[in-house]
């Protein structure tokens, strides 16, 4: 399985605060997944160079509140993620969510 990328790690556990199993779990099923969103997160975190250098790009479009959570619906959906874990990473990431559906 891939190595979690440094840039996952401190997304998934400093900012997002996701406790460390989930984060693995999340980890963990974005690795396997087969499906185009998950695959090409993927890519862009791990594929020298894809990965952009503007961090407010990486949070605002390609790691945007609405697209998280629809990934994880979908790593749910290709059984990759169970549920219940899912839901506590969503909870969490909309603790770190306006009102609008922006990052904090």
């Amino acid at each position: 399985m891939l190595t979690p990328p440094w840039i996952w790690q401190k997304l998934t556990q400093e900012w997002w605060l996701l406790p460390r199993g989930d984060a693995e779990a999340f980890w963990h099923a974005l690795a396997l997944s087969r499906w185009s969103e998950a695959v090409a997160l993927r890519q862009t975190l791990t594929l020298p160079g894809s990965m952009p250098l503007d961090l407010e790009h990486l949070m605002q479009e390609v790691l945007a509140p609405e697209r998280c959570m629809k990934l994880l619906d979908n790593l749910v959906a290709e059984h990759r993620l169970a549920r219940a874990c899912a839901s506590r990473i969503q909870d969490q990431l909309l603790q770190q969510m306006s009102a609008n559906g922006t990052w904090l």
